[in-house]
């Protein structure tokens, strides 16, 4: 009697098994550096597969970084809003006038009620008068400028000469969510033409 020995072939459940296994390895697995994502986002997930970090669109269809804690509860939300405009503004009054609504810069603030603000212009006071002063200050949802956060250039002399103005602050009590900056202008003497140029506005959620 010949004696056969048989080959027992792989069964279903272990094929199953190393295909689930290769699935997570590439789940898992470093991505390429120059890779990117098109219109979406880019999810840290803990053990549970819950998100804790959320890189790119949001799920209000907004742009931006946002650190979730326990439960799912926001706990940061990143996103830094820009504008800048090359060409001129021109402004006359001694109240407060807007920029055009397409300057707008709406960013999510988080709990801690936090934004820094950048602003910088290029401004002529628009009179040869010495001391004639033009401004540019931030409004925040329709509210302020703040008095203390204003750029502001006086004419040196008997001179079309402007300036350039920069200047940084931390505006802080903002409610959590969406909130909408805008620079505004204003002038010394009523009726004297002030002109704006390069103005930038940049907004970053702290």
């Amino acid at each position: 009697m010949t004696e056969t020995s048989l080959h027992k072939p792989t069964t279903m459940e272990s094929l199953i098994r190393e295909l689930d296994r290769r699935v997570r390895n590439l789940e898992t697995a470093p991505r390429l550096t120059n890779s990117s994502i098109q219109d979406g986002s880019l999810r840290v997930l803990d053990a549970d597969r819950d998100p804790q970090v959320i890189v790119g669109k949001q799920d209000d269809g907004s742009f931006g970084l946002v650190v979730l804690g326990p439960n799912g509860v926001l706990q940061r939300v990143g996103g830094v809003g820009y504008s800048y405009t090359p060409g001129t503004l021109t402004y006359s009054a001694t109240t407060w006038g807007t920029s055009p609504a397409d300057q707008d810069i709406t960013v999510n603030v988080g709990p801690s009620g936090l934004a820094l603000v950048t602003m910088s212009a290029l401004i002529f006071p628009g009179s040869y008068s010495l001391g004639e002063s033009a401004f540019v200050g931030v409004i925040v949802d329709g509210a302020g400028p703040d008095p203390n956060a204003i750029l502001y250039s006086v004419q040196p002399a008997s001179s079309a000469l402007g300036g350039t103005a920069s200047f940084s602050y931390v505006i802080s009590g903002l409610a959590d969510g969406a909130h909408t900056f805008r620079l505004v202008y204003a002038v010394t003497t009523a009726g004297v033409v002030a002109t704006f140029k390069a103005r930038s506005l940049v907004v970053q959620p702290l």
